[in-house]
This record gives C-alpha cells, sequence and structure tokens, in this order.
C-alpha cells in the first residue's frame, strides 16, 4: 500500500481522489505527519459539523501543517532553557547571557567575613 493509498484511507471525505493523487505526488508530505494531523483535525468542532475539505484541497494548502489549537503553536512558546519570549529569533550568545543572568539573580548572597 503506498503513502497515498494510506492518506486516502484515513481520509473522512471521499472525493476527487485523482485530484488528491495528483496534489499527493506534487506536495510529497510525509505520511506521518498528515495521519498526525487527521487524528486531531478529525475530532475539531469543524469537522464535526462536517466542514471537511476536499483531498486535493487539503494537500494543496498543506493544511497537516496547521497548528493543532489544543497544544497552540510550539514556536510562540518561550525558550525552554532560558524564558526568552522568541526563542526562535534569538542567539545562542543572547540565550546563554540571559541563562546567567538569571542563576545570578537567583544565587544566594554569600555572607561576607570580617
Amino acid at each position: 500500500m503506498t503513502d497515498f493509498d494510506q492518506f486516502w484511507q484515513a481520509y473522512p471525505r471521499k472525493v476527487g481522489k485523482l485530484a488528491a493523487l495528483a496534489s499527493w505526488q506534487r506536495k510529497h508530505p510525509a505520511l506521518e505527519d498528515v495521519l498526525t494531523a487527521l487524528e486531531w483535525q478529525q475530532a475539531s468542532v469543524q469537522w464535526r459539523k462536517g466542514y471537511i475539505p476536499h483531498p486535493a484541497t487539503y494537500l494543496n494548502q498543506g493544511r497537516w501543517m496547521d497548528v493543532n489549537p489544543a497544544i497552540g503553536d510550539i514556536r510562540s512558546m518561550p525558550c525552554a532553557w532560558c524564558g526568552h519570549p522568541e526563542p526562535r529569533w534569538h542567539s545562542a550568545v543572547e540565550c546563554n547571557t540571559r541563562w546567567l543572568a538569571q542563576q545570578k539573580k537567583s544565587a544566594p548572597v554569600a555572607a561576607e567575613t570580617a
């Protein structure tokens, strides 16, 4: 069974198979990514109400790359290491500098000896 056949089997709307196949061959999506997206998309309110795009439209629009609203866009989360609000847009040097500054702030102050 080809990757497209597995996609077709999993996709809930069975229309325009040849158009979908042409889109699949043009886009070459990773099957695992598509199937993962389909899991949460099929559970979405929109899809449960019957608003399911045609398979070719789904593929042409790259809908398997949509953000799952249940977890949000990981790119908008702060850096797990230094807490920078935009992890994709800061350098390793900036990350290290922020982390070191945080460590200095949280370090206990040593008692001065006289």
